[in-house]
C-alpha cells in the first residue's frame, strides 16, 4: 500500500493534481494544476542524461538498505527520490511508488529485486517513449501531417513496431475538489499516468505542430495557422512566439540585404560591361 494517494484529472483544459497521506483522511491534499497537455510535452522535451545521476543516487541508496533499515540509508534514497519528482510531475508518481514500497517493506533483498527488475533500463526506456510520443504525434496529430480521420491514422500508427503501448486504464467517477465531477484516475505507476495523457490527445484530437522557432512540439489551442509555441527559449527566456517573429525578420532581412548587395555588383558589372563595349564601338568609328 502506497504511503501517499496520487490522483489526477482533466476539466476544463486543465490537469488537476492531488496527493495526500493515503492513511490520513482528514489531511488536506496538496493540489496543483497545469494547462493540458503540458506535462506530456514537457515530458517529451527533458533531456534524460539530466537525471541519470539522480537515477543513480536512487539506485546507490537502494544497494545500501540493509534489513536493519537505517534511517541514514532509507532518507538518503528519499532525498534522492524527492529531487527528482521536482524535475517533472511524472516523477511525482514515480516517488509515491517508491516511498511506499520502502515504507512497506519488510526486508532489503525483495526490494532490492524489484528495484533492479523495475529500473534498470529506466533512462532507456523513457528516451524510447519520447520516441514513440514524438512518432506518435507525426504520424496521427500533426497538423501539417498528412490529411485523414484520427482514428484511422491511429490504427495505421497502432500496427507499427514503433508505437507506444498503451497502458490500461482505471478510472473513478467522482468528485473533485467539491467542485466537479470527473473521471478521476489513481496512477498505480508512472508509466500509467504517460499513457493517460496520451490517451486523452488521441481521444480529444487534439493538434499539434512543431514550433517553426525551437523545433518543439506545440498544441494548437487557437489559431490553426500559429507556427511559434508559448515556451521559453534561449538563456533570455523569451517565449518564441514573441522571440520567434522578430528572429525570422531579422533573418530575413539580412537575406534581403546580401541579396541586394549582389543585385547591385551585378548592374554594376553589367553597366562597366556597357560602358566599355560603347567605348570601343566609338573609338572604332573614330579611326
Amino acid at each position: 500500500m502506497p504511503a501517499y494517494k496520487f490522483k489526477t484529472c482533466i476539466i476544463d483544459g486543465q490537469e488537476q493534481y492531488a496527493v495526500s497521506p493515503a492513511d490520513c483522511k482528514d489531511h488536506p491534499p496538496e493540489t496543483r494544476s497545469i494547462q493540458f497537455p503540458e506535462s506530456l510535452l514537457s515530458f517529451v522535451d527533458i533531456e534524460m542524461h539530466t537525471i541519470a545521476p539522480l537515477i543513480s543516487d536512487i539506485n546507490d541508496g537502494v544497494r545500501c538498505l540493509s534489513d536493519e533499515q537505517r534511517s541514514a540509508d532509507i532518507n538518503k534514497v528519499l532525498h534522492a527520490l524527492d529531487a527528482l519528482a521536482d524535475h517533472h510531475i511524472y516523477f511525482e508518481v514515480f516517488r509515491q511508488e517508491w516511498a511506499g514500497r520502502i515504507a512497506q517493506s519488510q526486508s532489503a533483498g525483495p526490494l532490492q529485486k524489484r528495484w533492479q527488475q523495475g529500473t534498470r533500463h529506466m533512462v532507456e526506456d523513457l528516451v524510447g517513449i519520447q520516441c514513440q510520443i514524438k512518432y506518435l504525434f507525426s504520424r496521427v496529430l500533426d497538423i501539417d501531417g498528412e490529411g485523414g480521420p484520427v482514428p484511422e491514422k491511429m490504427i495505421s500508427y497502432a500496427r507499427t513496431d514503433s508505437s507506444f503501448q498503451f497502458r490500461p486504464q482505471t478510472t473513478h467517477y467522482e468528485i473533485w475538489n467539491d467542485a466537479a465531477f470527473a473521471e478521476v484516475l489513481y496512477p498505480e505507476f508512472m508509466y500509467d499516468l504517460i499513457s493517460y495523457h496520451i490517451q486523452e490527445c488521441v481521444k480529444r484530437e487534439l493538434r499539434f505542430r512543431i514550433c517553426k522557432n525551437c523545433g518543439r512540439y506545440f498544441c494548437i489551442t487557437g489559431r490553426r495557422t500559429a507556427v511559434y509555441c508559448h515556451r521559453s527559449f534561449g538563456r533570455k527566456g523569451g517565449a518564441c512566439n514573441g522571440v520567434g517573429p522578430v528572429s525570422a525578420w531579422t533573418q530575413k532581412s539580412q537575406k534581403d540585404e546580401v541579396l541586394m548587395g549582389y543585385r547591385r555588383e551585378f548592374l554594376e558589372s553589367r553597366g562597366t560591361q556597357s560602358g566599355s563595349g560603347t567605348e570601343r564601338t566609338a573609338h572604332g568609328r573614330a579611326e
